[in-house]
C-alpha cells in the first residue's frame, strides 16, 4: 500500500512539473487575439527580446506597442532605428519613456501602470494597425490576467 502512496506522490509531481512546463512554452510564444477596433491583436509573455525585434520588424502594418521598460530600453539600446513600422510605444510599468533622440518612433509614452496605458490605447488606436502587448518580469502573469479581461471586456462590444 505504501509503494502505491509513493507511486502516485511521484506521479503527481510529474503531473504538476509538466504543466509548469507548458505555462512555460505558453509565456514565451506570440499569441494571437483576433481583431480590437480596427487592429489586430497580440501578445507575448516573456519574449526573448531578439525574437521580439524580428516580430516586430515583420509586422506589415503600424505597430503599437505597449510592453514593460526594461524590454523596451533594451531593444532600443541595442538596435535604434530598427523598426520602421513602429509607430507608437508605451511602457506600462514606467510613468515617463524616453528614448534616444535618434529614435524615428513617432510616440512614446509611459503610465504608471497597465490600465493606464490600456485606457491610453482607446484614444490612440488605430484602425488596420497592430496593437502588441508584451509582459516580462516577476509579474508577467498579473499583466497577462490584466490584459486579458480588458479585451475580454472590450472586444465584446
Amino acid at each position: 500500500m505504501k509503494a502505491i502512496k509513493n507511486n502516485l506522490g511521484t506521479q503527481e509531481q510529474l503531473l504538476q512539473a509538466r504543466n509548469g512546463s507548458l505555462q512555460e512554452g505558453v509565456a514565451g510564444m506570440l499569441r494571437p487575439h483576433g481583431k480590437l477596433w480596427g487592429m489586430d491583436v497580440f501578445s507575448w509573455y516573456n519574449p526573448a527580446l531578439f525574437e521580439l525585434e524580428n516580430t516586430l520588424s515583420c509586422f506589415p502594418a503600424p505597430v503599437l506597442w505597449i510592453g514593460n521598460e526594461m524590454d523596451i530600453q533594451e531593444l532600443v539600446r541595442n538596435n535604434s532605428g530598427w523598426v520602421s513600422n513602429l509607430s507608437l510605444i508605451c511602457a506600462h510599468d514606467a510613468v515617463a519613456l524616453t528614448l534616444p533622440a535618434e529614435s524615428t518612433i513617432e510616440t512614446t509614452l509611459g503610465a504608471g501602470a497597465l490600465k493606464d496605458a490600456l485606457e491610453l490605447l482607446r484614444t490612440l488606436k488605430k484602425s488596420n494597425g497592430i496593437f502588441l502587448f508584451t509582459a516580462s518580469g516577476d509579474n508577467w502573469k498579473e499583466h497577462q490576467a490584466e490584459f486579458e479581461y480588458f479585451l475580454e471586456i472590450h472586444q465584446t462590444k
